[in-house]
């Protein structure tokens, strides 16, 4: 088996809003309920610095 790792970033947008709309997801997680709208895409951007900008 391979694990590949990199980074997070806008590729991955259309699979993060799907998984934000999983309730498991958000039992399990510290992802606030309701989602804010962007909430997807502020995780996406890039962290530089030790903060989201």
């Amino acid at each position: 088996m391979t694990v590949r790792l990199e980074p997070f970033g806008e590729r991955h947008l259309v699979a993060l809003e799907e998984m934000l709309e999983d309730p498991e997801l958000l039992r399990f997680t510290r992802v606030p309920e309701p989602v804010p709208p962007g909430f997807g895409a502020d995780l996406a951007r890039p962290v530089r610095g030790g903060t989201r900008r």
